[in-house]
């Protein structure tokens, strides 16, 4: 769920010299693999991405992201528009869009209108993977939408708005807090090598072992944990003050975390410090690890 305003132009235009013309001095950009996400720190979530193309730009506005983030996109159109003689089309429009009209782009209806994606966003959360959570992507870091299926429109506005607000915040959390943001990692597996005794007797080949998705999780250590990423089983490696490693899954964290009262953002992101007996219960509980 997004929106998306096209710029054609053969002419190119810096990151800075977007920045520099912005209303606003706090703006901040971000490269990614995708393209540049523009935000606000602080008050973004899932920021403004500009995408270079063939034909020029695209400017993309994800669902469940708080209004600043759409007056942010029509400026940057405008911007862009005005600095590169662009052509403009928005994906509900097939007329190309004035420069001098992009700021102001649908008006105040246009702006509760991306709002209000976040709602239909809410309403479909759950994947094909799980029904506990659908992950969107921050300008930083993922965050976790918890399902809420159950609740009314009114209970489901209240929870947009505070989910919003923990999105926000997870996303700048580490530079005004001493914790570490554990890192998502995923080991991947060949298939194991076929015996010359298996292909004469015709026995098929081996699949490979599925990969393994994991997080650190180390004693004494206030920790930042990742959000899930709909990947099906996601494991823990816990590491002890003398470094021995031993597993768990994702779940037996979640539910050791909240029963201690760790501060939970949307689904599975916790500010957790395991040390003493918090942390011996839940390492007594994992296994050791193996190779595969």
């Amino acid at each position: 769920m997004s929106f998306y305003f096209t710029l054609k132009t053969q002419n190119n235009i810096s990151t800075d010299d977007i920045l520099n013309a912005l209303t606003k001095s706090d703006v901040a950009a971000l490269q990614t693999d995708a393209g540049t996400v523009f935000y606000h720190p602080g008050q973004s979530l899932r920021g403004v991405i500009l995408y270079e193309t063939n034909d020029g730009y695209d400017i993309g506005l994800n669902a469940f992201t708080p209004r600043i983030d759409a007056y942010l996109a029509r400026e940057i159109a405008s911007v862009i528009a005005k600095r590169t003689q662009a052509e403009v089309y928005a994906e509900d429009d097939e007329h190309a869009i004035p420069a001098e009209r992009l700021a102001e782009y649908g008006g105040e209806d246009w702006i509760a209108a991306r709002e209000n994606e976040a709602q239909l966003l809410m309403a479909q959360s759950g994947s094909q993977i799980t029904d506990q959570y659908s992950t969107v992507f921050g300008y930083k870091r993922p965050f976790a939408l918890p399902t809420s299926k159950a609740l009314s429109a009114q209970d489901r506005l209240s929870e947009i708005d505070r989910l919003m607000l923990e999105g926000i915040a997870l996303q700048q959390i580490d530079d005004v807090e001493d914790i570490y943001p554990a890192q998502m990692f995923t080991m991947t597996f060949k298939a194991p090598k076929r015996r010359l005794l298996d292909r004469l007797k015709g026995r098929p080949q081996q699949d490979a072992p599925p990969d393994r998705h994991f997080f650190t999780v180390t004693e004494e250590t206030r920790t930042l944990t990742p959000a899930p990423m709909n990947f099906g089983e996601l494991e823990v490696n816990l590491v002890d003050k003398s470094n021995q490693t031993r597993t768990i899954t994702a779940e037996k964290l979640y539910n050791h975390a909240r029963s201690l009262g760790c501060r939970e953002y949307g689904f599975g992101s916790f500010d957790l410090t395991l040390s003493g007996d918090d942390f011996e219960k839940i390492f007594a509980e994992a296994q050791e690890l193996s190779a595969v």
